[in-house]
């Protein structure tokens, strides 16, 4: 099982990942950084580091199912595009993230299930 900070470092890889083939694919006449990403990128990419470093939840699960969306607006539509762009795209550049990710994806919404279901079942 890794740690909190061996998951963060993963999770973070990913979104690095996902920000690169986003902003290559949509910003490409832009300067890019050592990371691959242009500065309206990087500033999106850096706050959902933080606000996934800082959850009350330990960040289990995906922030999209999360009943607390502590995102700025602005910030969950940039992390959203970034998302929905290079998700899809990243399992022919990065298979075995793409697999880590969705297998996290999926026991999320399991976890998320389960929970809803014991709530129901205690009402």
């Amino acid at each position: 099982m890794a740690t909190t900070e061996e998951q963060l470092k993963k999770d973070a890889d990913t979104l690095y990942a996902m920000g690169r083939i986003y902003c290559e694919g949509n910003h490409a006449d832009r300067a890019k950084n050592d990371r691959g990403v242009c500065p309206d990128c990087q500033n999106v990419l850096d706050y959902s580091i933080h606000r996934t470093a800082v959850c009350p939840h330990e960040h289990k699960g995906n922030c999209k199912d999360c009943s607390i969306h502590c995102y700025q607006p602005e910030m969950r539509a940039g992390i959203r595009a970034i998302m929905a762009y290079g998700a899809p795209r990243m399992m022919y550049k990065h298979p075995a993230m793409t697999a880590h990710y969705l297998s996290k994806k999926i026991s999320g919404k399991i976890a998320a299930k389960r929970s809803d279901d014991y709530q129901t079942s205690r009402s």
